[in-house]
């Protein structure tokens, strides 16, 4: 592997980022070293020009961001496919808005116009979320978003730096032993990288395992039923751990389902992958304020909470949260946090394993 070039931490959260990747590409290469369909061999550096890894871009590329230039963190595979990954690290105050995303949608752009045999993704991780609008713009750069964070949780600004690091884990491992060896130049701008890594580090929405898909052939079959024929396959028995209790399967031997397109005409399409979950390692809750407001949420989501008489905060479990708790949330413009107290706290129930496919 090559030796590039690496410039310093600005923060520690790049840092932490940084380790994680580095220990989760070392899983993923042990993991794929035993009768894995493929190797996986690869390095990660930090902080470094693309000027080292690439050359030099067109004089006539601009960004609003000088530091787009430099790389957080980057991946690179030499197995199963000579793959870049940029990854963004980003701490801050508030979320990260279109102008970051379109700085690495034109970056991508210039790398992949004088590519040189390597295919270029990118992973944006920003503590805080990311506003609305950078989905679109995401999906067309066919870059992932973590944390995803979807429905009405905008309001929630506080994410742990655990929660975030699991799911950098869980968006690595996607990338690296489930996309990386089906997935080529073709799929830019289809949003495949986006949407493998947003449904498995998304806030758990699975559906029970008794919701009724269509087949490629065009006959209804069960979700259990349909993943259960389809980890059947030999070539389909790789589970590789992921985080809050799922299991990952990349489908090598991968069937068809049909969907219907905006337009109305029926489409088959193959399943790349399906998560698993027990119905015991997903619990979610739905929490109410004091000035109205809801959120549904896996129980093991941490939320930070200020006990009575203490200015110290701590973080607590959703699925230990109670009415009279004082948790931190955040305005209207996502920046300015406040400490509102929690109403009530119901458990949602759900029947049965819960699955999902991409």
């Amino acid at each position: 592997m090559k030796k590039y070039r690496q410039g310093k931490f600005r923060n520690q959260f790049e840092r932490v980022v940084f380790e994680r990747v580095r220990e989760t590409l070392e899983w993923c290469m042990r993991f794929a070293s035993t009768d894995y369909p493929y190797s996986v061999k690869g390095e990660v550096y930090h902080n470094v020009q693309t000027i080292d890894f690439h050359g030099e871009l067109s004089v006539t590329d601009t960004f609003s961001d000088p530091q787009s230039r430099e790389i957080d963190a980057l991946v690179e595979l030499e197995q199963p496919k000579r793959i870049r990954l940029l990854i963004s690290a980003k701490e801050s105050a508030y979320r990260q808005n279109l102008e970051h995303l379109g700085d690495y949608e034109g970056l991508l752009n210039a790398l992949r116009s004088n590519a040189n045999g390597w295919i270029y993704w990118a992973l944006m991780v920003s503590r805080r979320g990311f506003q609305s609008g950078c989905e679109e713009t995401a999906k067309r750069g066919d870059m992932a978003l973590v944390p995803p964070i979807t429905g009405d949780t905008g309001w929630i600004n506080v994410i742990t730096e655990e929660e975030v690091l699991d799911r950098v884990s869980d968006a690595l491992k996607v990338i690296v032993l489930g996309e990386s060896w089906r997935r080529d130049a073709n799929s830019y701008s289809t949003g495949e990288i986006y949407n493998a890594v947003f449904v498995a580090t998304r806030e758990p929405s699975g559906m029970p395992g008794t919701t009724r898909i269509r087949k490629g052939s065009g006959c209804e079959i069960a979700m259990k039923d349909f993943i259960g024929d389809a980890l059947r396959e030999p070539r389909n028995r790789f589970s590789i751990p992921i985080s809050r209790g799922r299991t990952y399967v990349p489908l090598f031997d991968a069937p068809t389902v049909q969907s219907v397109s905006k337009e109305g005409a029926t489409t088959s399409a193959p399943v790349a992958s399906v998560i698993v979950s027990t119905a015991s390692g997903m619990s979610f809750f739905k929490v109410r304020t004091e000035t109205g407001r809801e959120l549904i949420a896996d129980g093991q989501r941490a939320l930070y909470m200020q006990p009575c008489g203490r200015t110290s905060r701590k973080l607590i479990r959703v699925d230990g949260l109670k009415a009279g708790t004082r948790i931190l949330c955040a305005g209207e413009d996502g920046k300015e946090s406040r400490l509102e107290v929690v109403t009530s706290v119901e458990k949602i129930g759900r029947d049965g394993p819960t699955n999902g496919c991409t």
